[in-house]
């Protein structure tokens, strides 16, 4: 599960990910992807796993991709902001 974390990730409908951690929901225990897109407003989401790593239309709704020195530095400008 953990193994997300640190890694990016293209949405089948486009745009850059960044993986931060694996969370759990305080109610439900259910396991929550949090990442932060890598365009335009930056923010931080969190994602049920199961929706993370589902398929969409026969194809997967994430997949892992090898990130831009573009993407690099807007991950560690928001990791050096977060402090």
């Amino acid at each position: 599960m953990n193994s997300l974390r640190g890694k990016y990730f293209k949405h089948y409908k486009g745009g850059d990910y960044y993986v931060l951690n694996i969370s759990t929901h305080t109610e439900t225990n259910e396991k929550l992807v949090n990442y932060i897109n890598l365009y335009n407003n930056i923010r931080c989401w969190s994602r049920p796993l199961n929706m993370w790593n589902e398929l969409v239309n026969d194809k997967p709704r994430f997949i892992e991709i090898i990130p831009t020195d573009e993407n690099k530095i807007i991950v560690n400008n928001y990791l050096n902001d977060s402090k």
